[in-house]
């Protein structure tokens, strides 16, 4: 080794070269971390990840230990082993770069450019610190260089590096078929939810005087002899299966049921979360490695119905649990304080008495009534989007209705149809709407449907242009002609549809006529049309019918006076004004409560929770009509049972004193906390002080 037996004297090594290897050699400890974390698998577990992140920490072993070194009296040392070593990365770390520089433009995933983008600062940095290093060690005083110091240096960086290569692809070909492992057992799981669905619906058919199978034993090897004893016994392959029946009707059947499966180890024995319910349909979810594993309830979240689904299984698992009970009260009852069924997890951000929050949904329970044996057999669950005007109930009939608007659904929505799961057909785009010309063309030929779409087309049109108008919302407004001519088209079109029968058509026609301002309002002509639709089942044109009759109807005139601003009556102002004109008896419809009350309650027939409080309000304050506070009571009850808040409320107060009603509390007390899980604020209030 000429470089250590040289009798020339070296410059001497300056302490700012010193410190530049010491920066190199950090810098590539942080890009070493950097670039191990980036390539590690992720479908492996916590712990794998864990133990593979620190086996792939071994190549920045040896600079650290250069780093410590260089500190010491002994640099000679650091110099060495980080020359060596570096000259050792280099020789896989070039090659390996060059390759995947070749192969960058089929690269997907942002954590494999942030990879190899290590990788390239990596060579530079490895090079400089090569180099640097060799000239500092050479400029060490004799008396501080070993001879052997840049042998052994290389020798151990380049079997030092063998080593560390070696462990690191031993642990991931291990951890890979741990997570071979693992994906065998989710099939499995889903594989046995499939079996224990089919199995249920094929026990309901065998005993139909049961009903749904009471537990998964009645389905295993002995009994039923459908389902294997491991899975009948609740655990198979790594997976645990909680199998959660309803409560048994008054004949004796279970009609709904709810089974759940979870990993008993999350991403050690399982990565998925699986669910079934009497439907037959299965939900299936992934877990996440940046946070804890799924409770049972959030295992439904990637149904359609959200959380909906996952409440009832906690619901029907308590009631399994403590069948003299029955279903919980309160949510509560099942959050972190009572079952732990709903404790916060992965995607359950908070449990309150009445009410869990996601970050997308609210869900509200409520707990029916006891019976005479103390236990809730009846309980509902609303569900409702923080984003979008959706929201979903259900009970414990396992029905699942659906509700597209802002208040929560009720049993009278239609019933939910999901969509499938797996294996969708892609649906092909919706042809594009028919032009104006073309659904005049059709209208003219007899097409009733297309005369109701041009003439609602060109009503929306006309309205939207009529509200960006500088002048509408001031006083005594009178709309343009133009606007008012492509109102009267409109309705020509709204016409012909309304001759051909169809009922939406004709209310929207007298919906027009009943709106226009002036003298052109037309209730005559209007009315027989709402009567028309209402009778047809249109529950809006039973409401607007109810509305005529209650407050009367007349053309208008314009009204002027004027208006002082100041009490001195400076700066007073022309004011213009529309009001109702009643001088001509047959132009007018006077005010019949009778008549409109009767429209009303046709309406809350057909479900218009506006007609139902308003029938219920005219019927309890009995102004120009007898008071009838049993009748009111029926549209009030229609009305809570559309998950309206008022109605309960209002319902509430009939029970607790006993009028139109017997009296109640037990009643008035479930009805006033109903109010407050569809409405809060002062409506709980109310339930706080009910008890």
């Amino acid at each position: 080794m000429a470089i250590f037996s040289s009798t020339k004297t070296p410059i001497p090594l300056s302490n700012r070269a010193l410190w530049m290897i010491r920066l190199l050699c950090l810098v590539s400890l942080v890009l070493i971390a950097v670039w191990t974390r980036t390539g590690l698998e992720k479908e492996l577990s916590p712990a794998a990840i864990r133990t593979l992140y620190q086996a792939s920490l071994l190549p920045a072993l040896p600079f650290l230990i250069s780093l410590i070194l260089l500190f010491t009296p002994r640099k000679d040392l650091g110099l060495a082993l980080v020359a060596g070593f570096g000259s050792a990365m280099l020789i896989g770390l070039v090659p390996v770069t060059g390759l995947m520089v070749a192969l960058a433009g089929f690269m997907s995933h942002r954590s494999e450019f942030f990879g190899l983008l290590m990788m390239v600062l990596m060579i530079p940095v490895q090079i400089a610190l090569v180099t640097l290093s060799g000239r500092a060690l050479y400029r060490l005083p004799p008396e501080m260089r070993h001879p052997l110091a840049w042998t052994s240096g290389l020798a151990t960086g380049v079997i030092y590096a063998g080593l560390a290569v070696s462990l690191f692809y031993g642990l991931q070909s291990r951890y890979q078929q741990h997570g071979h492992d693992v994906s065998q057992n989710d099939r499995s799981a889903e594989q046995a939810i499939a079996e224990i669905t089919r199995c249920a619906q094929a026990y309901r058919a065998n005993h139909p005087e049961k009903g749904f199978p009471a537990n998964l034993t009645v389905l295993g090897p002995g009994q039923d002899s459908c389902l294997s004893i491991d899975i009948a016994s609740g655990e198979n392959q790594g997976y645990r299966f909680t199998y959660a029946p309803g409560l048994p009707d008054a004949n004796g059947q279970i009609r709904i049921y709810s089974v759940v499966a979870q990993p008993a180890g999350y991403m050690e024995t399982g990565s998925s979360f699986f669910a079934s319910d009497e439907s037959g349909r299965i939900a299936g979810a992934a877990g996440t490695l940046s946070g804890p594993a799924m409770t049972a309830s959030e295992t439904w979240w990637n149904h359609s119905s959200g959380l909906v689904m996952g409440v009832r299984h906690c619901a029907l698992l308590a009631a399994a649990q403590q069948p003299a009970r029955g279903y919980p009260v309160a949510l509560a009852d099942l959050g972190p304080f009572g079952t732990g069924c709903l404790a916060s997890g992965l995607i359950v951000k908070q449990v309150d008495v009445n009410e869990l929050r996601t970050d997308y949904q609210t869900v509200s329970y409520l707990g029916g009534l006891p019976d005479e044996q103390g236990r809730v057999a009846t309980f509902s669950i609303y569900s409702r989007s923080n984003h979008e005007p959706v929201s979903f109930f259900t009970d414990e009939s396992g029905a699942v209705h659906i509700h597209q608007g802002s208040w929560w659904a009720s049993i009278h929505d239609p019933l939910w149809q999901p969509k499938p799961i797996d294996g969708a057909i892609a649906q092909p785009l919706p042809p594009p709407p028919p032009s104006d010309a073309d659904l005049e063309r059709s209208c003219s030929d007899g097409r009733a449907a297309d005369c109701v779409e041009r003439g609602t087309r060109l009503m929306d049109q006309t309205r939207y242009e009529e509200v960006q108008n500088q002048e509408f919302g001031r006083s005594g407004f009178s709309r343009p002609e133009a606007i008012v001519q492509r109102y009267r088209r409109a309705e020509e079109w709204l016409a012909k549809g309304c001759a051909g029968g169809l009922m939406p058509a004709c209310h929207t026609l007298a919906q027009s006529y009943d709106d226009r301002r002036g003298a052109d309002r037309n209730p005559l002509a209007a009315a027989p049309l709402f009567r028309r639709a209402c009778e047809a089942g249109e529950a809006l044109s039973c409401y607007s019918l109810g509305q005529i009759y209650e407050s009367g109807r007349a053309p208008q005139k314009q009204k002027t006076f004027m208006l002082a601003m100041t009490p001195s009556g400076d700066n007073a102002q022309k004011i213009t004004t529309w009001e109702d004109d009643w001088s001509d008896p047959s132009r007018t419809i006077l005010r019949d409560p009778v008549q409109a009350v009767a429209y009303y309650a046709k309406g809350c027939e057909l479900n218009s929770d506006d007609a139902c409080e308003s029938a219920g309000s005219l019927l309890l304050r009995g102004e120009k009509l007898p008071k009838n506070t049993a009748k009111a009571a029926e549209m009030f009850q229609r009305l809570c049972d559309l998950s309206r808040p008022m109605g309960c409320a209002q319902l509430s107060t009939l029970y607790a004193e006993g009028d139109g009603v017997p009296r109640d509390a037990s009643q008035a007390a479930y009805l006033t906390r109903k109010a407050c899980v569809l409405g809060g604020g002062s409506l709980c209030e109310q339930a706080k002080k009910m008890g």
